[in-house]
């Protein structure tokens, strides 16, 4: 994209044409996928194959096979995190969880608990089609105990997936889980010993399928066993018990159950569980239970083929569960230490031989109607033929006896290739706590590094969907250059507009007062250099993973005692992040950013020096001091330009909050509480507020915490008064709800001393996505009123939501949160408008802190209707420096008064400030759909302007030439009578449309 911005501005119109004969060449290098001749499986049209999966999620899963595919990085990977989870230091195993969650557990999981699982499950099913294998993940069981929690986990799974929309779930489960290790390799010896010698007696054996063959690696029983103790036959029972309470509550609920195959050493003693459960509960015409089949083992076919015989002749339809498998290197390990072959064939052909052979087989018991298979593959060849077989043998697309599976966040491009064919196919879906799936996912990795490592096809898929996607105008660009004669170019450049009317528009209501649809007028003062550094950021940001990966990175490196390492994260925090969402490092830096968007731009700035919060008196007399200077700094510059936005947590220690919160809360439970120290009567809570965080009456502020909460207001005073002096709104930020009312407390005491003329100074933050939010503003406001003061509002949603969620459940108490985005919205814009006719009525100000597109478009009609003048100064918009700019200038563009939040600082300083908020707001930073929506259509509309301005340039060029060759060949012909007339060329040279200015206008 960088290439394609200078190719106007620094090549001359005269080879400007050339290039375009290039641009064709881009979508044809793209990298092909493979398939085979004629295939049933569609792989080359990965619009279609993609369709239903958001950009955001391509790049996320782009990103992390590339990373995996690097074979080194895996296996530091998991060598690091392994050590890291065994460690005994807090920290450093918080680091590596919190890594392994932004990372493979993101990926390749469905979250931490069986509500997340539920939605990824239903998500899957209604938005792609997509049925979900669900593992609850959990090692194996070394004693009964362990065993039992496990069936409690398998029976709540079970559970949970019978609640999930029909048939789009099925169960997996672990026999090592529900029966310990030591057990299965006892019974495993007995059934290897009994193929050697068939006179052996096993009096639990409870069925006749076969689990072994004889080319089984029956060396791993040497010499005959002892017999079961009477204690292992009752632990053997137990763990049937366990298997049968499963397949009883599937069956129930219809639910398909797949057992795992694990390791041959106990392959034999889990077949005897799958087979034993089959035969109980594999009577009707869909079995319930599923055993696994490994086709890199040799003996494989040969056992799956005794085995379904075995089971027809007992009436018994057996379902298979047909994968590769994963324990290779293990397997050759442990025959080469008993100085034995190999149980796994020799090559990688034989194994695909037979996967596709084992393949056909079930699949013709699927059309005789004995037998079902799930046929999990990653191989887009092995799909293919599979598909193909059967189509031949005409088995319905529909058939529930038929699915193709593949793992979570893996092989996504034959997943849907097949679903698009019309077949079943589901996601192996493993979910759970990370710190316990992270063992299982570790050996996992372990186990599958060549597959990790051979995403090829995958990542070549999701390259060419995300190239196409991203490229669409220049396609169309290069087109109209390359077909369109010259003397037809300049009626083009009157259709050059529509070049931009298919992509995606920002979603408005009818009749919008701010307009996101004109581009070329929303970013009319934006250099494309900065439109591209802004598009690039936000769509690293729009993957989730790289989001928590960075900033966990980043707060281990700063944390580090090494120089090197912190210099390496300074820098790269300071070319990304810092540059991005900051207004420069210092008070000089800031004033330039300031004045040059308000003489650019026309937007204000709301100037926070980024401060963490005080712990004590010391470091508050220090924050006071950079806050102080922030003003001096913003009364420099141009008027109004600028407001100043401050922590009351920066000025007053958290532990002193925390105690004046409290008493405030106890007041509002007990009226008759007395606080000498309080010297307003503005209520900050109300009845709906969450009280439930003070469940006790709280002492008596101590002398020594009155006089450290009389200096923490005597701090705020002299913010207020130098903010007064300079006619300079002052903006206090909300916090979480533990110290909220004493912010509040402090907010509104300044509020009563300085905000009584007819513009408020000193503006408190009602955050809208809690409950109470409405009722406490409209009571401060109305309260407010009553003592002739005035009261600035600004209002946002929030972004304390996960630490508000979970410090609620801890108490048992309900999320102060509203249950649901939409009601977070619907009081957003309920205050909004409260707000809104105090401005009307002269009674207050706001400022709409929101980069929702919908709340910003209902509040400036509203604001419309109410007569409020747009250069009304009592009413301000505002977002986050770097992010919803399309709103931004659309609100400008409009006419109303914008800000953009600025922070600013040096990187050491700002940066846990930053990183706390990328933290809490993670969801914020992932959403920049529309943002980036508006940047990819403006910098595409430039860019075909540019290149048909360009080659419209060249014709000219050519056309005039080629006409001064003819004049210097023919100068004793007479002109004609119009040939000195200027042409359509030379006019347009004459209005200087040249390329260069196209593009950075």
């Amino acid at each position: 994209m960088a290439m394609a911005t200078k190719i106007p501005a620094r090549i001359p119109p005269s080879l400007l044409a050339r290039s375009l004969s290039s641009a064709s060449s881009i979508a044809e290098k793209l990298p092909k996928a493979s398939s085979p001749a004629s295939p049933a499986i569609d792989l080359s049209d990965t619009q279609r194959l993609f369709a239903s999966v958001p950009t955001a999620s391509l790049l996320h899963s782009l990103a992390n096979l590339s990373a995996m595919a690097a074979g080194p990085l895996v296996d530091v990977g998991v060598a690091v995190l392994r050590a890291a989870l065994a460690s005994e230091g807090q920290l450093l195993r918080a680091a590596a969880i919190g890594v392994a969650r932004a990372t493979v557990h993101r990926h390749f999981c469905a979250g931490d608990g069986f509500e997340d699982a539920g939605r990824a499950v239903t998500g899957m099913w209604e938005e792609q089609g997509l049925r979900s294998i669900l593992d609850y993940g959990m090692e194996d069981a070394e004693d009964s105990a362990a065993c039992d929690r496990n069936l409690a986990g398998f029976l709540r799974t079970v559970e949970m997936a019978s609640s999930l929309p029909p048939s789009s779930a099925s169960v997996c489960i672990k026999i090592t889980a529900i029966c310990p290790i030591s057990l299965l390799e006892r019974v495993s010896d007995l059934l290897r010993w009994e193929q050697q010698d068939p006179t052996l007696r096993l009096p639990w054996k409870t069925n006749s399928i076969p689990v072994l063959c004889d080319s089984s690696p029956l060396y791993l029983t040497r010499s005959a066993p002892d017999p079961l103790t009477e204690m292992e036959e009752c632990d053997l029972q137990l763990a049937s018990q366990r298997l049968s309470k499963i397949c009883e509550q599937c069956t129930e609920a219809n639910i398909p159950l797949l057992i795992d195959a694990e390791y041959t050493s106990v392959q034999p003693a889990i077949d005897y569980f799958t087979y034993s459960a089959a035969v109980q509960f594999n009577h009707g015409n869909h079995p319930i239970v599923f055993g696994t089949i490994q086709a890199y083992l040799r003996d494989s076919k040969e056992r799956m083929v005794n085995a379904v015989k075995a089971a027809e002749h007992e009436g018994v339809s057996l379902g298979v569960k047909l994968v590769r498998g994963a324990y290779i290197t293990r397997e050759t390990k442990l025959a080469s230490s008993l100085g034995a072959p190999s149980p796994i064939h020799p090559s990688i052909q034989e194994t695909h031989n037979c996967f596709n052979s084992c393949a056909s087989f079930m699949l013709e018991k699927v059309r005789r109607g004995s037998g079902a298979v799930m046929l999990a593959t990653h191989n887009v060849r092995s799909g293919q033929i599979a598909a193909e077989k059967a189509t031949e043998l005409g088995i319905g697309r529909v058939d529930r006896k038929l699915q193709f599976a593949q793992l979570m966040g893996m092989a996504d491009g034959l997943t849907y290739g097949l679903r698009n064919a019309g077949f079943q196919v589901s996601k192996y879906v493993p979910f759970g706590p990370v710190e316990q799936v992270m063992p299982y996912l570790l050996r996992r990795a372990e186990e599958n590094r060549g597959l990790l490592c051979t995403t090829t096809v995958d990542r070549q898929l999701i390259s060419v969907s995300h190239t196409l996607r991203s490229r669409p105008q220049m396609a169309m660009a290069t087109k109209i250059c390359a077909r369109i004669p010259a003397s037809l170019l300049a009626r083009s450049l009157s259709s050059a507009s529509s070049l931009t009317e298919k992509h995606p528009e920002a979603p408005s209501p009818a009749n919008p007062v701010i307009d996101l649809s004109d581009t070329q007028r929303l970013f009319a003062s934006i250099p494309t250099a900065s439109l591209l550094h802004s598009l690039a950021n936000l769509s690293a940001m729009a993957a989730g993973t790289l989001v928590d990966v960075g900033v966990a990175v980043l707060r281990a490196a700063l944390a580090s005692e090494g120089k090197l390492l912190r210099a390496a994260a300074i820098g790269a925090a300071r070319a990304t992040v810092h540059r991005h969402f900051c207004a420069g490092e210092g008070f000089e830096d800031a004033g330039h950013a300031v004045t040059g968007m308000w003489e650019e731009q026309g937007l204000r700035s709301i100037l926070d020096y980024g401060m963490e919060d005080a712990e004590d008196g010391a470091a508050c007399d220090r924050n006071l001091a950079g806050f102080l200077r922030t003003i001096e700094m913003a009364s420099s510059l141009p008027p109004s330009s600028a407001s100043v936005c401050v922590k009351i947590t920066a000025i007053c220690p958290i532990s002193l909050l925390e105690r004046v919160s409290d008493l405030l809360r106890w007041e509002q439970q007990d009226p008759t509480l007395q606080l000498p120290w309080k010297t307003n009567s503005i209520p900050v809570l109300c009845d709906s507020s969450p009280l439930y965080l003070t469940r006790s009456a709280p002492d008596p502020l101590t002398e020594m915490e009155e006089y450290d909460l009389r200096l923490a207001l005597q701090r705020l005073s002299k913010i207020c008064e130098r903010c007064t002096e300079a006619n300079i709104p002052l903006l206090i930020d909300a916090e979480y709800t533990s110290v909220q009312p004493a912010i509040d407390y402090f907010t509104y005491a300044a509020a009563v001393r300085f905000n009584h003329g007819d513009h408020p100074i000193v503006f408190g933050t009602i955050q809208a996505y809690l409950r109470d939010s409405r009722e406490r503003m409209v009571n401060a406001v109305r309260a407010a009123e009553r003592e002739g003061v005035s009261l600035g509002v600004k209002l946002v949603r929030g972004a304390y939501m996960t630490r508000e969620t979970k410090l609620a459940s801890s108490m048992g108490a309900p999320s102060p949160v509203h249950p649901s985005i939409q009601e977070t919205h619907n009081c957003f814009n309920s205050c909004a408008s409260f707000m809104l006719e105090k401005v009307r009525r002269r009674s207050g100000a706001v400022v709409l802190a929101t980069h929702n597109v919908r709340s910003g478009q209902i509040a400036a009609k509203k604001a419309m209707e109410l007569g409020i003048g747009r250069d009304d100064h009592k009413l301000q918009f505002a977002q986050l420096m770097g992010m919803a700019d399309g709103l931004t200038h659309g609100l400008r563009n409009a006419g109303f008064q914008v800000s953009k939040y600025v922070p600013f600082g040096p990187v050491e300083q700002v940066m846990p400030y930053l990183l706390r908020r990328a933290e809490e707001n993670r969801g914020l930073l992932c959403t920049s759909t529309v943002d980036r929506q508006l940047i990819r259509k403006e910098i595409f509309r430039r860019l075909a302007t540019a290149v048909i301005v360009g080659s419209f340039i060249y014709a000219g060029s050519k056309a005039k030439n080629k006409s001064k060759a003819s004049n210097e060949t023919c100068v004793e012909s007479e002109p004609e009578a119009g040939d000195n007339q200027s042409t359509p060329y030379s006019r347009l040279s004459s209005q200087n449309l040249n390329s260069s200015s196209v593009i950075s206008g």
